[in-house]
């Protein structure tokens, strides 16, 4: 379990270290971007896969970073704001939804490339990889990686 831990230092501290030497600072997109990279890249090594607690310890920490984010929020600041933002981002999320879902139709793209590549777009990389777990298809962490 450490061994994936430090691993997962490992590659955040190269996307840190690329990101600075890249662009002289750490920039958040590069950083996510080379997060995915990297990760991907060592994923494809059969030895870091068979790692024990590995994927379990990965899973923890998400898990981890699910409630760290879900903590940030100041409901009294949003109760106490205007409502007419948060209808407007309402309307934007239903709106891109309904028309993702109508594109995805009309080209015809299967169910599991539509849901991982509107998991993506709606909610970013970190959680393609436990979506495509829940449907029991890995093949398309590509699809959404690469979205």
């Amino acid at each position: 379990m450490a061994i994936s831990v430090l691993g997962g230092l490992a590659i955040l501290g190269s996307s840190i270290g690329l990101s600075i030497l890249l662009l002289g600072e750490q920039n958040g997109t590069l950083i996510v971007v080379l997060l995915t990279l990297l990760g991907l890249a060592v994923s494809l090594i059969p030895k870091v896969r068979s790692w024990p607690l590995s994927y379990e310890t990965g899973d923890f920490l998400f898990l981890c970073f699910c409630i760290s984010a879900g903590a940030q929020i100041d409901l009294y600041v949003l109760w106490e704001s205007d409502w007419s933002s948060a209808g407007f981002m309402l309307g934007t999320f239903l709106g891109i939804l309904i028309l993702f879902l109508a594109v995805a139709k009309l080209f015809k793209i299967d169910a599991d490339t539509a849901l991982i590549t509107m998991t993506a777009g709606f909610f970013g990389p970190p959680f393609i990889g436990p979506v495509a777990q829940k449907m029991n298809n890995p093949a398309i962490i590509l699809s959404g990686m690469t979205l």
